[in-house]
């Protein structure tokens, strides 16, 4: 019965906090006239996954802009989310605004649907109403007098394939951009992405459609997508001032000018991922995409036992340089392979990534002889031919000769096999076949002494097993943070990349949580985050430095940092993960 009260309690309590989480819609007031712009907010009371705007018809719709926030108070966490939009009525009518949506915990919440009542009156500037103005109904789409365009080099790719976006702002040749306010960069959620800009470019003159513009391209944008399916290149909004002719002429018969501010998107773009195929693929892939050349360089090919020789296996070419592993080597056993030292030397320019990565392996020989090594293998997807292909190394030869004084690991670890044949006795002792004494015989003392010999032998292998098994959890775990901070002090070589930067601070946190706490990457959230930590018995303290970190590493991605800002996260970083060590 006890157990039954537990049970309606837990389902009680489970089904209240998913009834207390809701997305709301916001809106100033539902009634407008053409030509009048609201801002319209979405706000989620706690931090979901998806967020699936809604189709808006009627409506030029500039955003979304994303804000978020997150806390661990007294160990519990709470988190809310909020998606802005400043949507213009375009016509008159009555027109619904359908419901958002956003995934919290496999479910689905949806916002309620709002109708917006567009009077037909347009809403005029304080020139003559027979001038375009910024506020009237002519400014939306194409036919307004600026407006920005996202071109998308191709609406189908596979994995890791680039696709070029081209960001061109479009100006009315009456009117002026006074001055830039604020520019909302997209996230990129699912896709690497190298970014060029070009503000400094110059406007050129063309004719779309019949009507005289001046253009400019401002932002171009490589995409590699890192996921397959249906996904979003989010909007690019520009917040800015524009001067717009009333109509008037002044004193020197020249138009007079009056300034509006103005906040213009790109449309949202969708992209078909399509997985690499799996007809063909080697057994070596390792994700490479991209047009490359693979091949395997010694230092030397004579050299001794105990001489080091240096092992180089560098990929070169054009494609997703950063994005895959160089094929592990396979050598005779005879060599002693260490860890290798990975280098770039990547160009990274809006035609993407080119050049050449390395992994350089030190090998110690420990048999003199002559050995062949077979040639290596490297397998890449081919963009242009949309295939695999293989590229093989040459054959290496390599002469060892005896060192001097070298001992081999091998030879280390080969133990000395007993004599077969045993020296000869010259003397003889014989003992009686039919003894009355049991006491002080052979079989006595074995008796005795094998269980205690046993038990002896099985202590000590338990307590060099238990030794061994803390002294390897506790390499294991310094080399673990060693690595974790030597790939977050890499990335003080793109501190003046700031999308490169956060997404790789990023990805190091969290494969460092993964490693460090065994956290599935696959259900990788805040949520996890913030419970594995508390189960781990870690301070609120600690537990709310990581949830900040993470979440400057999200926010940052909207809006420019600086590199003081870059260096502090980077520093925050390094501490945090000592702090949880210390712990």
């Amino acid at each position: 019965m006890m157990k039954f009260r537990f049970l309606v309690l837990f389902l009680v309590l489970s089904c209240g906090s998913i009834a207390q989480t809701r997305l709301e819609v916001r809106m100033p007031k539902t009634t407008l006239k053409v030509g009048e712009a609201i801002r319209l907010d979405f706000v989620f009371n706690a931090v979901g996954d998806d967020f699936i705007p809604p189709k808006i018809v009627g409506f030029q719709v500039n955003g979304p802009m994303m804000s978020q926030s997150e806390n661990v108070i007294n160990g519990a966490y709470s988190g809310s989310q909020q998606f802005s939009y400043v949507i213009q009525a375009t016509r008159p009518g009555k027109f619904t605004i359908p419901s958002a949506m956003v995934e919290f915990r496999g479910k689905i919440f949806k916002s309620q649907p709002v109708v917006v009542n567009v009077l037909n009156q347009s809403v005029k500037g304080e020139g003559s109403s027979t001038v375009e103005s910024p506020s009237n109904k002519s400014i939306v789409g194409k036919n307004a007098p600026v407006f920005i365009e996202a071109e998308v080099s191709k609406n189908t790719a596979y994995l890791n394939e680039p696709i070029e976006v081209s960001y061109r702002v479009y100006l009315n040749p009456k009117y002026k951009i006074e001055k830039e306010n604020k520019i909302n960069f997209p996230k990129y959620n699912n896709f690497w992405s190298q970014t060029e800009d070009l503000r400094n470019n110059n406007w050129e003159q063309i004719n779309l459609n019949g009507r005289i513009f001046y253009t400019k391209l401002f932002r171009r944008t490589v995409l590699y997508p890192q996921k397959t399916g249906n996904l979003i290149i989010d909007p690019l909004s520009l917040d800015f001032n524009i001067a717009y002719p009333t109509g008037e002429l002044d004193f020197f018969n020249d138009p007079e000018y009056e300034t509006a501010r103005r906040v213009i998107a790109t449309p949202v773009k969708a992209i078909t991922v399509k997985p690499l195929p799996e007809k063909g693929k080697p057994e070596n892939f390792t994700g490479a995409v991209g047009t490359f050349e693979f091949e395997v360089i010694v230092d030397k090919f004579d050299s001794r036992t105990g001489e080091a020789i240096q092992m180089d296996f560098v990929v070169s070419g054009t494609g997703n340089l950063k994005l895959f592993e160089i094929p592990k080597p396979k050598l005779p056993s005879d060599f002693e392979v260490f860890e290798p030292i990975h280098k770039e030397e990547i160009q990274e320019s809006i035609r993407g990534m080119s050049g050449k990565i390395s992994d350089s392996y030190t090998i110690i020989p420990q048999n003199k002889g002559d050995f062949l090594v077979k040639p290596q293998q490297f397998s890449y997807f081919d963009i242009q031919t949309k295939s695999y292909k293989t590229i093989s190394s040459d054959e290496i030869n390599l002469t060892i000769a005896q060192g001097d004084k070298y001992i081999s690991q091998l030879q280390k670890n080969n133990t000395k096999l007993p004599k077969t044949i045993l020296p000869i006795f010259t003397e003889a002792s014989f003992v009686a076949l039919h003894s009355n004494s049991f006491f002080g015989t052979k079989l006595f003392y074995s008796l005795v002494g094998i269980p205690i010999l046993a038990a002896l032998v099985l202590f000590l292998r338990k307590k060099k097993t238990t030794d061994y098994s803390s002294k390897n959890t506790q390499k294991t775990t310094s080399k673990s943070v060693k690595k974790a901070i030597f790939s977050v002090q890499k990335l003080e070589d793109n501190l003046h990349h700031k999308d490169l930067f956060y997404n790789a601070l990023e990805e190091n946190l969290k494969a460092y949580l993964c490693e460090k706490f065994s956290i599935n990457s696959v259900s990788f959230s805040k949520e996890v985050v913030v419970n594995t930590l508390k189960e781990a018995q870690l301070s609120d303290e600690i537990i709310q430095s990581v949830m900040d970190l993470l979440q400057s590493c999200e926010m940052a991605k909207y809006a420019p940092v600086s590199n003081i800002n870059r260096e502090q996260d980077l520093e925050k970083v390094k501490h945090c993960i000592q702090q949880i060590e210390n712990t």
